[in-house]
């Protein structure tokens, strides 16, 4: 199903604002619409790919920091029974669902990993990523030494060009709750959103976020700002849920 910009009504409660791109932004709205809200769709970003690499992924084990990285790695031509770390459960269905058999999940961050990399005695791993990370994950695996850690960029997450035309027409103007997945993404949204002179329609509006990275890339006056007690999206729901006192 393509999820369309703006304005989503079916619900009665809300609105809740998703920001995530169109390939991302489906299971979010559809949950969203399933708790009884309304949903504005405001994608501040879009991804591409890039060119994959012409180099042997075959002796190498594999990391996935977002199913976005399985996705765009479709390309690179790689071994499905290799070993793969992925950084939570939904990124690990998605590898699932892509072709690969062994897979160990980490908890949720990126973080999370380097000990399950240490553990496996893996002497090289490959990071299928965005252009822009949060977290070094390659640099921190190199630091630590016993593995020969590489990333290889698969997409590219761009500005949307016309983002504050997007939020003129579709942000609400009588508050909301704005759902942030990445930092980027937060402060492009805040930069779109003083472009369309609707700064202070912020402090009516409640920010629900997936990270304390993220919380503290805001750096404009909202109503409130909720950091999910864990990065997933569930959780980010069931603050949303409080918010609105289901």
């Amino acid at each position: 199903m393509k999820i369309p910009n703006g304005q989503i009504p079916g619900g009665n409660r809300g609105p809740v604002i998703v920001t995530r791109p169109h390939s991302a932004a489906e299971k979010t709205v559809l949950a969203l619409k399933e708790r009884g809200y309304d949903v504005c769709h405001i994608p501040v970003q879009y991804l591409t790919s890039v060119a994959p690499l012409q180099t042997d992924f075959d002796q190498a084990a594999y990391i996935f920091t977002s199913p976005n990285g399985v996705y765009f790695s479709k390309d690179f031509n790689l071994n499905r029974q290799a070993l793969v770390f992925t950084v939570g459960d939904a990124t690990a269905k998605a590898a699932k669902t892509a072709g690969f058999t062994h897979i160990i999940c980490g908890a949720g961050q990126a973080q999370s990993l380097l000990p399950l990399i240490d553990d496996r005695k893996v002497s090289r791993v490959i990071h299928f990523s965005g252009r822009h990370v949060a977290f070094d994950l390659v640099g921190a695996l190199n630091d630590h030494g016993g593995v020969e850690a590489a990333r290889a960029v698969c997409y590219e997450a761009k500005i949307s060009e016309n983002l504050s035309e997007m939020i003129t027409g579709a942000l609400p103007t009588d508050g909301g709750v704005v759902l942030f997945y990445s930092a980027r993404a937060a402060q492009a949204f805040e930069k779109g959103v003083q472009a369309a002179h609707m700064g202070d329609k912020l402090a009516h509006m409640q920010a629900v976020v997936l990270s304390d990275r993220i919380q503290k890339a805001l750096s404009l006056t909202w109503a409130g700002i909720h950091c999910a007690a864990q990065p997933t999206e569930d959780a980010m729901l069931k603050v949303v849920d409080t918010i609105y006192g289901k």
